[in-house]
């Protein structure tokens, strides 16, 4: 991925109505994130204190995943 490639990405902004109907059936606690428009640590923050806008699922070996249908 070239420069021009990477300066079109912007993680640190939320993700449009499209992007998020283009999304796979699960996603990681990052897109979510993103969907929300909630930075990394303020995100695993309301996950850990049960106030996450939707339901996660946390996996046995760690981390988390969010139902696309609940963003």
């Amino acid at each position: 991925m070239g420069a021009h490639e990477r300066a079109e990405l912007n993680f640190n902004r939320a993700l449009t109505q499209a992007e998020v109907a283009a999304l796979p059936a699960v996603v990681d606690l990052g897109v979510a994130n993103r969907a929300f428009g909630l930075g990394r640590s303020t995100g695993y923050r309301r996950v850990k204190a049960g106030t996450y806008p939707c339901p996660v699922i946390h996996l046995p070996g760690g981390g988390y995943r969010v139902a696309s249908a609940e963003i």
